[in-house]
């Protein structure tokens, strides 16, 4: 039969059935997927809309009027409501698969919904049962997708026309095998048609490298290297191969050439990685052939495995074997390995010779501080700050709030030096107070409760600050006192206890020693903030001229 002969005797088919079809609705069945670095997932309680085919958005619109009957007389939701029973048309069910019926023709569908990455619109055509694709405007026939064939583009294989016979493009893309399509955003690095694609940490696809474990499928419209490109996830697809082909053999993703598909027999791998699909012609070299795209599968591999598990009691397990013994465990004993390699926590072998690590376990990090200025780090969570210097420490503290000083960040404080630490939050408060201090030898424990902080203090001694001071030798009238001699003493409060000591015997010293007419001066110590103060005054008849004298002290809370 010649080539005109047959395609007059195809166009007369396609008008039969599509007389015998135009009373009565299309039958669309599908199923909803969740596509994640892990693999695919059905997509149970997803938002399933459908539209027109020159829609937009996801959800798209505008939408088109479902039924749940091919006579097209019971109206259901769209997007699709959850189903209540199975099997069941017209809803979506809880493991994805969705149906309904419409009328014949081309349309549209999104994928969305809660912890989904929304995809579509998705173009592709209803045929009621018996019918024919539909006609283009210029009469055309059309694809799967929707995209209308150019009569030219019809490809004959020169034999008599049969139901065996396939009318495919000038691509050589079956019409009646488009994949399923989802749509994503190129990486910058590229993505090329035909090549298999891989997500990105950034959430983008990028082409896969070898021997990537977790692969979509291959690019199929919108390649490169920004916008967004659709990937084939199930059904037929071209991919480029960089092997000989067989039909019926499976399909990998090659160890040899980033994103190629490659022929792997009809074994299951055994490495772990994936098995893309089933190769459906036979070639003698690499190209780009067609794919029936499988649901990524590796669960054979482990059927394939084998190894050798040496018998151990209970907790009698003491090392594992050394690289180089595949699939081999060893079990507990008392004889030391000989073998190059690391041998988990029990030893390390070196030079043939065993040798029992040493485990130091981990301390907390200290940040030490010597200078007179200091600004918190995020990084200072979780450490141990220390501060020595002579001088006063003015410490500057992130707003509670700010990044890093949250409810999670606590560290420990300590002052090494004499100089008074000063801690000053941003806009918070400390303790409920603008600033809080902490003095020599003492130590401070720090945390946020994401509005203000707290500063808990504490030390061994108890001691605030320490020192000397030299009472003064004017004369004393009798009722009076002598000027206060006043000595900075950091981080005293008014509450805060004084300690005095003579640093010498005083009994030889005028006005301190003992006396037959009670001419003795008393001394009278009293705290100030951040100052111990001392007093000596004259209680007797007579003025007193007193002697030198210097006293030790300490503050103490």
């Amino acid at each position: 039969m010649t080539k005109w002969l047959k395609l007059s005797f195809l166009a007369l088919c396609f008008l039969f059935f599509a007389n015998h079809a135009s009373a009565q609705g299309a039958l669309y069945h599908n199923i909803a997927w969740r596509y994640t670095p892990a693999g695919a997932f059905p997509a149970g309680g997803a938002t399933v809309t459908i539209c027109t085919s020159n829609a937009t958005g996801a959800p798209c619109t505008p939408k088109i009027t479902l039924y749940q009957d091919s006579a097209l007389t019971i109206p259901v939701a769209n997007p699709l409501a959850q189903c209540t029973s199975s099997p069941q048309v017209g809803c979506l069910d809880n493991i994805g698969n969705f149906s309904f019926y419409m009328s014949q023709g081309p349309f549209t569908y999104t994928i969305s919904g809660a912890g989904l990455n929304p995809y579509g619109p998705i173009p592709d055509v209803s045929i009621a049962t018996g019918g024919t694709p539909p006609l283009g405007n210029n009469g055309d026939l059309q694809k799967k997708n929707g995209a209308a064939l150019a009569a030219s583009g019809l490809n004959d294989n020169g034999t008599v026309l049969s139901t065996a016979e396939t009318l495919s493009d000038t691509n050589g893309i079956n019409i009646n095998a488009s994949p399923l399509l989802e749509t994503y955003t190129n990486d910058p690095t590229g993505t090329v048609s035909g090549k298999l694609v891989r997500f990105t940490p950034s959430a983008t696809i990028a082409t896969a490298l070898t021997n990537t474990v977790k692969i979509i499928g291959p690019c199929f419209a919108g390649c490169g290297a920004s916008g967004t490109a659709q990937v084939a996830a199930f059904g037929q697809a071209p991919c480029v191969f960089d092997n000989a082909t067989t039909a019926g053999d499976l399909v990998g993703i090659s160890g040899s050439v980033a994103g190629d598909c490659t022929d792997i027999g009809t074994t299951y791998p055994t490495n772990g990685n994936p098995v893309i699909g089933v190769v459906r012609s036979t070639n003698g070299g690499g190209g780009t052939y067609s794919v029936d795209l499988l649901a990524q599968d590796s669960s054979a591999a482990a059927s394939t495995a084998s190894g050798t598990v040496n018998n151990a009691s209970q907790f009698s397990l003491t090392y594992y074997c050394a690289p180089g013994l595949s699939n081999v465990l060893c079990g507990g004993g008392t004889t030391a390995p000989t073998l190059n390699g690391n041998w988990g926590l029990t030893y390390v072998v070196t030079a043939n010779a065993a040798v029992s690590p040493v485990i130091t376990l981990p301390g907390i990090p200290i940040n030490a501080q010597v200078g007179t200025t200091y600004t918190y780090l995020y990084s200072d969570r979780i450490k141990l700050v220390t501060f020595n210097n002579s001088s006063p420490v003015a410490v500057t503290l992130p707003q509670a709030s700010s990044v890093g000083f949250t409810s999670n960040f606590a560290n420990a404080n300590c002052n090494l030096g004499t100089g008074l630490v000063t801690i000053t939050p941003t806009t918070s408060t400390i303790n409920g107070a603008a600033s809080a201090t902490i003095p020599q030898n003492w130590c401070g424990f720090l945390y946020s409760d994401n509005t203000n902080y707290r500063l808990a203090t504490f030390s061994n001694s108890g001691t605030i600050a320490s020192g000397t001071s030299v009472l003064g030798t004017s004369l004393i009238a009798s009722g009076a006192c002598a000027s206060v001699v006043t000595t900075s003493a950091p981080g005293t409060l008014t509450t805060d206890v004084i300690t005095p000591a003579f640093n010498g015997d005083p009994t030889a010293v005028t006005g301190y020693g003992a006396s037959a007419t009670g001419a003795v001066l008393t001394i009278y110590p009293y705290p100030t903030a951040n100052n111990v103060n001392f007093k000596v005054c004259n209680s007797t008849g007579s003025s007193i001229t007193p002697g030198a004298l210097t006293l030790n002290w300490r503050v103490s809370r």
